[in-house]
């Protein structure tokens, strides 16, 4: 990890708006990335800096959304230009992006976290209606995506890490002696999209990774979203299938939980959330795509990381079935019977 004084300077540097930095702290750290606590005499701010696993190609996407939507909803904290009005500065060699932060705490799986997800996830939405994303490089949504041909991870990186870490334990066996069933889990999670981009779910900019740690709440309702990394043109039943698996799952279970995905879902709709009810029919068949998805980008971006976070992505491959619905949708009040 950078040096938090080195992370300061380069803030300075670029971003000279924040004012003097008085302090940079570690906060967090994910596969070729880290987010940083910034605090400076104007406010405090959240950084993030990507190494070259990273396409920076797909930052301004990022930027200017999260820009559009800190107009739209006082959820979202504003993204920072640099001082020469770039979407993301540099340092060492790394991409660094700038952020407001927000106030609150981080949420938690469970029903207030849920029910705050649901509304977030429903103000964000609304604030992205007339944002009408591109196609965001190296993040393809569910109507465009293959397996095979992606980029800038395909299928083929899944099968190359899981060989490659047979031979690191039992676990790493046990990855491997999975690609099987995943390959059977792809191919039906094909044909389940096939179907869906038929029926053509709703459309539009979705956050495309809530976890409690990017949720912050006080007293139950939600505060502030960041990490934005993920961020995309998508369905929006993606974001609502996350969000389960992120917020409605007991302890030690290996699914989402019918009950705590109603109260995700019933918030959302509550909140005003635009995806229409009969979407909620993909929504089980959308959290088997999002986790497949994730062992994809995984095995691509951390591939010596894949093991222990497989275990639990595969387990909740096996134990969601997309013909089960997750919920069972309730009229909007005042909407047809």
């Amino acid at each position: 990890m950078l040096p938090s004084d080195a992370v300061g300077e380069a803030i300075a540097t670029w971003f000279p708006q924040v004012g003097h930095v008085r302090a940079v702290r570690p906060v967090g750290e994910g596969p070729g990335l880290a987010w940083w606590s910034v605090e400076a005499s104007e406010g405090r701010f959240l950084a993030r800096t990507m190494d070259g696993r990273h396409e920076v190609r797909a930052l301004p996407f990022e930027v200017f959304a999260v820009r559009h939507l800190a107009e739209r909803t006082p959820l979202v904290p504003e993204a920072l230009l640099t001082k020469d009005g770039r979407s993301y500065g540099e340092i060492g060699g790394m991409a660094m992006l700038l952020f407001a932060a927000g106030e609150g705490e981080p949420s938690r799986p469970g029903v207030e976290g849920a029910r705050a997800a649901g509304q977030a996830l429903a103000a964000v939405h609304v604030a992205g209606l007339d944002f009408g994303p591109p196609p965001r490089p190296s993040f393809p949504s569910w109507e465009s995506l293959d397996w095979e041909l992606n980029e800038p991870w395909t299928w083929a990186d899944l099968e190359r890490a899981s060989r490659r870490i047979a031979a690191s334990g039992a676990a790493g066996r046990e990855l491997a002696a999975a690609l099987p069933f995943l390959r059977q889990a792809r191919d039906e999670v094909s044909a389940w999209l096939e179907a869906a981009r038929d029926a053509g779910p709703a459309f539009g900019l979705v956050h495309g990774g809530l976890a409690p740690g990017a949720l912050l709440v006080r007293d139950g309702h939600p505060t502030a979203v960041h990490d934005w990394h993920r961020c995309r043109g998508d369905w929006l039943v993606a974001d609502l299938a996350i969000a389960a698996w992120e917020f409605a799952r007991r302890p030690g279970s290996s699914a989402p939980d019918p009950a705590l995905a109603t109260e995700l879902t019933e918030a959302y709709l509550e909140a005003g959330g635009p995806m229409p009810l009969d979407d909620l029919r993909w929504l089980s068949g959308m959290v088997r795509a999002e986790l497949l998805r994730r062992l994809c980008e995984l095995a691509f971006v951390d591939p010596d990381a894949l093991v222990g976070p497989a275990q639990e992505l595969i387990r909740g491959i096996e134990a969601v079935d997309a013909a089960v619905p997750l919920v069972i949708p309730k009229p909007r009040p005042g909407g047809p019977p």
